[in-house]
């Protein structure tokens, strides 16, 4: 598990896209509903519970500050990158500074 968490790619895009896919819903995502659906299902959504508590990007209490810290760095990395973007495509199309 520890080996396959290590290989998961963590990059400061991918981490945006699973805090923006998962908002406010972390508190949903929880294995007891999934298993009575299929006990394979409630499974997976386990170890993917496990990676959001792992990454601190979920509301757990078992969430690591340290990660929590590092992912919210990368998150807002993505953000800054995406607003100097923007700034740019202003100023280049629509000439606002």
């Amino acid at each position: 598990m520890v080996n396959s968490i290590k290989k998961a790619d963590t990059s400061n895009l991918n981490l945006y896209k699973i805090y923006k896919l998962i908002g406010n819903n972390s508190n949903k995502i929880t294995p007891n509903y999934f298993s009575k659906l299929c006990g394979t299902t409630g499974l997976i959504v386990f170890l993917v519970k496990d990676f959001i508590d792992y990454l601190g990007i979920g509301c757990d209490k078992k969430s690591s500050v340290s990660n929590a810290l590092k992912s919210l760095s990368s998150i807002l990395n993505v953000v800054n990158y995406n607003l100097q973007k923007l700034k740019c495509i202003s100023e280049k199309y629509f000439n606002i500074n």
